[in-house]
Order: structure tokens, then sequence, then C-alpha cells
């Protein structure tokens, strides 16, 4: 049902439909039936709004841990077709998880610890990138991460090739 219908239904229109309630002085006036249909309506985009808000900005609870590495597209076309330079939140999933049907997706990726060559220094931090590559030499879980977003990730302790952990 679109919020249109469902707002301006009369369906809920009953005995009380033709009573009017007057408001302030000058005021238009208003019959039940309509105030409860403004009412329920308030009620219902309230709700949508809430629960679309928490789902855009809660991160998922990570079903994924594995390692992180740093790469550079370098604008090449990744494996989904779409160019990307190293400063980009973008990433390569491995062959494993499909990283194709994954094309544009998003995956919040947390740092967890870890780390190749130098102190990582970003522990718990949490960014957002979109899928457009494969990383044909990772295993399930493995993710490879653009360098601009893994330097943001990982913080500058590590090393230019610094393998950390992820959950995703």
């Amino acid at each position: 049902m679109l919020l249109h219908d469902y707002c301006y239904s009369n369906r809920s229109a009953g005995p009380l439909s033709s009573l009017v309630v007057s408001g302030f002085p000058n005021s238009p006036s208003v019959t039940v039936a309509s105030y409860h249909t403004k009412i329920r309506c308030i009620t219902w985009l309230k709700t949508f709004l809430c629960k679309t808000l928490h789902l855009l900005l809660t991160p998922p609870s990570g079903d994924n841990v594995g390692r992180a590495t740093d790469y550079n597209p370098g604008g090449n076309l990744g494996s989904c077709g779409w160019p990307s330079n190293d400063d980009h939140y973008v990433v390569a999933l491995s062959p494993s998880q499909d990283s194709r049907a994954h094309c544009g997706q998003h995956v919040w990726l947390k740092n967890v610890g870890g780390g190749d060559g130098g102190a990582n220094e970003g522990v718990s931090r949490v960014i957002d990138a979109t899928v457009i590559d494969t990383c044909p030499r990772y295993g399930y879980g493995d993710i490879d991460i653009a360098e601009g977003p893994a330097w943001d990730l990982h913080g500058p302790g590590l090393h230019e090739d610094g393998v950390f952990t992820v959950e995703w």
C-alpha cells in the first residue's frame, strides 16, 4: 500500500466521521476520522524513518573475519568493470566469496588488530567501502582495501604492505 493511500484512505471512517472537532478561534475544523488518519500516517512515517535510519547507520555484526592488505587500484577497471583510484573507499573480495555477485555492495570494515610490519594504530576504527574487484590470491574472509581507506583504517604505523585483521 502506498503511503498516500494509507494516509488518505477513508477505511477508518465510521459513525463519528461526521463529528467536527473545532480548535482555536478562526481555525479550520477537522473531522475525527481525518484527525485519526493523520495521526496514523504520522505514526507510520515515524516508524518507517526510524527503522530505515537504524538499518543505514548500524554496521553489520561482522560475519567475516580475515586479513586485510592495501592495494592500489590505480584507475584501472576492477572485475566489476568500474574504475577506481587509490583514495576511493573500495575493496576487493576473494573469489571464494563470489565477489562479482557483490559488485556495488557496501561493506563495513572494522580493524580488530594484528599487523605485520609495524604498529597498528587503528584498532576499533570502522570504515564503509564498496566492493568493486576480486583478489584471486585471497581466501575466504580476506579482503584487499584501496590504499587511502586502508591508511584511514590502520593508521600510519603499518608499513606500506602491512597486513592486519578486519571484521566485516
